[in-house]
C-alpha cells in the first residue's frame, strides 16, 4: 500500500469523460473501452445496436447517472429509439409505449440492476419466454453490469455532460 503522506494534493481530479479517468489510473483502460465498444455494437445473434444502447441508457437512468443516461439515450435515438421512451420506461415500465417483448427484457434488467440477489428462475425465464435468445440475454446482463461500473466511475469523478450537449444533439437531428 502506498504511503499516504506522500500525497499532498487533497483535491480529487476532474475529468471530461470516463475514459480520461481510466487512462490516468488504469492500464486496463484499453481493454475496458474495447469491451464497451464490443458490448454496445451489437453482434450476430445478440442484441441489436439500438437495443444495446437502450439497455445502457435505461440502466444509467435507473442509477441516476445523467452523463451515461443522456449520452446513451442520444445514441439510442440516433438508432431509432423514440425520444422520451427511456424516461417513460423508468417512470412506468408497464405503461410505456413499447412492445411487450422489450418490456420483459427491461423488467429483468431493472431487477438485475436494483436487486440482483433476488433474481429468480422465473425472472430469467421471462426473458426467454418473451422471445429473446440466450445470446441477447447475455448481452443485457453484460451491458447492465458494465454500466453499473461506468455509472459509478462517472458519479465518483463528477463527470458531467458538456454545457452544449443539447445543442450538439439538435445539430445531429437535422
Amino acid at each position: 500500500m502506498t504511503d499516504q503522506t506522500e500525497h499532498k494534493n487533497t483535491e480529487i481530479p476532474s475529468f471530461e469523460y470516463p475514459e480520461a479517468a481510466l487512462n490516468r489510473y488504469s492500464e486496463r483502460a484499453a481493454g475496458l473501452v474495447e469491451w464497451t465498444d464490443e458490448a454496445l455494437g451489437g453482434r450476430p445473434g445478440g442484441l441489436s445496436p439500438s437495443d444495446c444502447q437502450l439497455v445502457a441508457a435505461f440502466t444509467s437512468a435507473l442509477n441516476a447517472c445523467d452523463f451515461c443516461h443522456k449520452s446513451h439515450e442520444a445514441s439510442a435515438m440516433s438508432l431509432g429509439v423514440e425520444p422520451g421512451l427511456i424516461e417513460a420506461l423508468v417512470e412506468d415500465l408497464d405503461r410505456a409505449p413499447c412492445d411487450e417483448r422489450t418490456k420483459a427484457l427491461l423488467r429483468f434488467v431493472r431487477k438485475l440492476n436494483d436487486s440482483p440477489a433476488r433474481l429468480s428462475d422465473a425472472d430469467r425465464n421471462a426473458v426467454l419466454e418473451a422471445g429473446w435468445t440466450h445470446e441477447q440475454y447475455f448481452d443485457a446482463v453484460d451491458i447492465c453490469g458494465l454500466f453499473n461500473y461506468f455509472n459509478r466511475l462517472v458519479e465518483t469523478y463528477d463527470i458531467e455532460l458538456p454545457d452544449n450537449f443539447r445543442e450538439m444533439l439538435h445539430t445531429h437531428d437535422h
